[in-house]
């Protein structure tokens, strides 16, 4: 019997709706397969660092180190309702071990550490740009709670080519090809989606290959947040290990693009900021997990960030160690023969 389908009820046989239907499939099928090739693949590339080896990235402070070379870190964001933002960046700056941290605002951004600089500008803009090259910090972040405007703040700060952490209100697709190579771009699957022009559920469904392509868009590198949380750059990707579902809560991205901006000033590469940043992160939220159980605040993981730091530490020390015999001769090598010798980044523990 005939079948009627669609408003301008044009007729099909039963057998060419099979058909079709069957085609349907049939491409739906491969369209999978061939996603979870892409996926795979993905997968199979991505770096998984050991604490060890994201230890070895930490930078190491000199014995002749002051403040001015611990790197100047700006906080650039703050707007009323969202003021908190930039001060918890801040706070994460301030933990990660940059020198100094200031954070430059339209509003009135609270002082959670005495530590902080906070200066609020009645034009902001005006403000930022108007500082001579001498002037300008050693690495910034941008866009927490930074409110309307932010993307073109944004574009015309990175003009500075200075390390910069991009978040919140400054992660804007326009602002693809005005990044550089220091750049690190850190959007949560809402972020991330909404750049990609897609759907929140394909970027959860398959985080690796977003970040990935939203590495390739926007250059630097990029934090996809999540648990876990993946790192894209030029030359590949890495998912972070551990962390909490407590940190799931309002803050957490704030404090982290803190963190990262401490590490570029410290003269981390993007790649190797991004990568340690993540870790740092989510070992303070473990941290923080064991003192505080399952619901936890930004502020509690900022405070474990020193603990978090020194886990790192311990681990690379122990790794080494455990590579030299009790009599503290350097054990051979079983592929090659060829005395284990210390890293540049072991030597400087």
């Amino acid at each position: 019997r005939p079948v009627q389908t669609g408003i301008s009820q044009t007729v099909f046989s039963k057998s060419s709706v099979d058909a079709y239907n069957k085609a349907v499939a049939q491409l739906s099928s491969v369209a999978q397969q061939q996603q979870k090739t892409v996926r795979e693949q993905a997968q199979a590339a991505a770096e998984q660092p050991t604490d060890a080896q994201v230890a070895a990235l930490l930078p190491v402070r000199r014995a002749d180190a002051h403040k001015g070379t611990a790197g100047r870190v700006w906080i650039v964001g703050g707007h009323p309702g969202t003021v908190g933002a930039a001060g918890m960046a801040g706070v994460g700056a301030l933990r990660a071990g940059a020198g100094l941290v200031t954070v430059h605002s339209a509003a009135g951004v609270p002082l959670l550490m005495p530590e902080l600089m906070i200066h609020r500008h009645a034009d902001l803009r005006a403000a930022l740009l108007g500082t001579p090259e001498p002037g300008r910090p050693d690495a910034l972040a941008v866009g927490m709670g930074l409110g309307p405007g932010a993307a073109d703040l944004a574009r015309e700060l990175l003009r500075w080519q200075r390390p910069t952490v991009l978040d919140a209100d400054a992660l804007h697709g326009e602002l693809a090809g005005h990044g550089h190579a220091a750049c690190i771009w850190t959007p949560h699957p809402g972020e991330a989606a909404r750049m990609l022009g897609t759907d929140v559920r394909d970027v959860t469904r398959d985080p690796l290959s977003a970040a990935r392509a939203l590495q390739q868009r926007l250059g630097g590198a990029v934090v996809l947040k999540g648990g876990p949380s993946v790192v894209a750059y030029p030359a590949g990707l890495s998912v972070s290990r551990g962390g909490h579902p407590g940190m799931a809560s309002g803050g957490m991205g704030d404090t982290l693009s803190g963190i990262l901006a401490a590490l570029l000033g410290q003269g981390l590469s993007a790649r190797d900021a991004a990568v340690t940043g993540v870790r740092l992160h989510a070992r303070a939220g473990e941290r923080a997990a064991q003192a505080h159980g399952y619901g936890l605040s930004a502020s509690d993981v900022a405070q474990e960030l020193g603990g978090a730091w020194q886990d790192l530490v311990r681990t690379a020390v122990d790794s080494v160690q455990s590579r030299i015999n009790p009599s503290g001769r350097e054990q051979e090598q079983q592929t090659d023969g060829a005395p284990f010798r210390p890293s540049r980044a072991d030597r400087r523990m």
